[in-house]
């Protein structure tokens, strides 16, 4: 089965790697090193006998380390996705021979080994890492969707519960890992609604954590401190929830809305605030906090008072979130907000204007670089160190800043996807300069394009 991935010439998934299975914040200080390489794994595809062929790549953001790593379809694109580091291997969904498979790899050249073989109209999805073991969900004939995980053997590579016998599954969702134990939403039988479920990886020891005789519907979980918060329908009312892992300990923090959706969304966590989007029914979708108590929990600011203010992309710098916001006109604007009404304010450029469509935000180095919309174009924007104004770095790039095209930190450098109009959409990486800028490698040479990207 061709995904989602084939559809838009691959979506590649992208993971990040290293010798000791680490993960890179970019919280380290400017030109420190890490200790071992890392390596981002993703789809791309160089142009083979003049056809496309998306295959297994990684790079290190250099020239040297930007690899074709396996080339799993001999006759085609094996399109990977779902690229998830589970300690120093690589798990990932892949088509071989027009069918899909879980494979693992630890990078080498002989590394590679296939899992899991999925039905003809199955699949699989979900990947989520916890400790030294993959979880997933897999849809097969005999059972529907069901929760499976694996040890990296295809021997360990096991369905955990059978939450809804039969073939109408259960349908996991929200995959998170919390406490040393993976949660998710589920039902119980085919005719069930999703509660919020929680399990150690065996049959016995996957259990409920809520499961409301009318609603539920978990989702945006998000660890916080001790506690998962989580969006929830309860009794016909949407409201945050969270909880420490036990029926007893799963309380509602605060109803946002009855009977209707509440368009709940985007947890952020910034300092000692939780923020996050959402529709009260009075004033529309709107930028919300919550310090984890009732009262502490309300909308922020009105933006867009004759509308939805409908915050997008919603990320933490400090104690803040930036985020892209309408204020009444057809495009959002760029926003920060300490989460009070008088500190959320616009963020313009030096000539004070709007900066506008601000996406696909990532913090390198203790300040904010994205995309945003400047003369019809959306190249490399940084924000200044006083907060409230940016700047275009390369105005000749233009990056690709759906979600999936999402800029990162890889070994102290930022990557991203971007076409300078020569290369096709190609690695580019920064260290904060216009003048260290630059291609990491042509991997399609030429105007063609090997569309190295990423799906969360």
């Amino acid at each position: 089965m061709q995904r989602m991935l084939a559809s838009v010439l691959a979506f590649g998934a992208m993971c990040l790697f290293s010798a000791c299975g680490g993960g890179s914040s970019g919280s380290r200080s400017p030109g420190e090193q890490p200790d071992q390489t890392q390596y981002r794994y993703f789809s791309g595809s160089a142009l083979a006998n003049g056809q496309e062929d998306w295959e297994l790549w990684r790079t290190d953001g250099t020239a040297d380390g930007t690899r074709l790593v396996h080339d799993i379809a001999e006759n085609g694109s094996a399109y990977p996705d779902e690229m998830t580091v589970v300690g120093n291997r690589v798990f990932f969904v892949a088509s071989n021979d027009d069918r899909e498979n879980i494979w693992v790899t630890d990078g080498s050249d002989d590394g590679l080994q296939a899992l899991l073989q999925v039905d003809v109209m199955g699949y699989a999805s979900q990947l989520t890492a916890l400790g030294d073991v993959l979880y997933f969900v897999l849809s097969t004939e005999a059972h529907g969707p069901e929760l499976w995980r694996s040890d990296g053997t295809p021997a360990g590579t096991v369905q955990v519960a059978d939450l809804a016998p039969g073939a109408c599954g259960s349908h996991p969702s929200s995959l998170t890992a919390f406490r040393g134990e993976l949660y998710f939403a589920a039902v119980n039988s085919c005719i069930g609604r999703p509660g919020l479920w929680k399990t150690d990886g065996t049959a016995a020891g996957t259990v409920a954590v809520l499961t409301p005789s009318s609603g539920s519907y978990p989702s945006n979980l998000t660890p916080w401190g001790d506690m998962l918060y989580f969006s929830a329908q309860v009794d016909t009312e949407y409201g945050l929830w969270r909880t420490d892992g036990t029926a007893a300990g799963t309380t509602r923090v605060r109803g946002i809305r009855v009977a209707q959706h509440a368009n709940m969304g985007l947890f952020t966590v910034a300092g000692d605030l939780l923020f996050f989007r959402a529709n009260e029914g009075e004033h529309e979708a709107e930028l919300w906090k919550s310090d984890g108590t009732e009262e502490g929990t309300s909308m922020v600011l009105d933006i867009h008072p004759d509308g939805a203010g409908n915050p997008q992309w919603l990320v933490a710098l400090g104690d803040e979130v930036y985020f892209a916001a309408y204020a009444g006109e057809s495009y959002t604007r760029l926003w920060r907000s300490d989460g009070t009404a008088a500190g959320t304010v616009q963020v313009h450029d030096a000539d004070g204007n709007a900066v506008r469509n601000m996406r696909a935000p990532v913090v390198y180095r203790d300040s904010l670089y994205f995309a945003a919309l400047r003369d019809g174009d959306y190249p490399l924007w940084r924000l200044h160190e006083d907060g409230n104004t940016a700047e275009v770095l390369r105005d000749d790039l233009h990056l690709y800043s759906h979600r999936l095209y999402r800029p990162f930190v890889l070994n102290d450098r930022l990557l991203f996807v971007a076409d300078d109009g020569q290369h096709g959409q190609e690695w580019w990486r920064s260290e904060g300069a216009p003048d260290n800028t630059v291609l990491v490698r042509d991997i399609c040479p030429g105007a063609c394009a090997s569309m190295p990207v990423m799906v969360d």
